[in-house]
C-alpha cells in the first residue's frame, strides 16, 4: 500500500468522529484530493469516501462489541448522528 493512502487511513481513524475532509487529509500527505482519490482506488478499490465510511462502521462495530458504552456514545465516538444509528443508514 502506499505510504500516503496509508498516511490518510491513519488520519481517518485519528478523525472518526468529524466529517470527511479530503482537502485537509491530502494537504498532509501531498498530492491533490484529486490524486488522493485515485491513489485509493488503485490501492485499495474504493475511494476515500467510502473506506471513511467503512473505517467508522468497523470501529462503531467495535466499540459496541468491546465496550459497555450506549449507542448514542458510539454515534457520538464515531461521527453518526442519531438519525442515522436508529434507521440503520450511514451519514453520507
Amino acid at each position: 500500500i502506499d505510504d500516503r493512502v496509508q498516511e490518510v487511513l491513519n488520519l481517518m481513524v485519528a478523525h472518526i468522529h468529524e466529517p470527511l475532509d479530503l482537502r485537509r487529509f491530502a494537504s498532509h500527505v501531498g498530492p491533490s484530493p484529486r490524486q488522493l482519490t485515485r491513489l485509493f482506488r488503485l490501492h485499495l478499490g474504493a475511494s476515500p469516501g467510502a473506506m471513511f465510511k467503512v473505517t467508522r462502521m468497523q470501529i462503531a462495530q467495535e466499540l459496541l462489541a468491546t465496550t459497555r458504552l450506549s449507542v448514542k456514545e458510539v454515534a457520538a465516538r464515531t461521527g453518526f448522528g442519531m438519525s442515522a444509528i436508529s434507521s440503520g443508514i450511514s451519514p453520507g
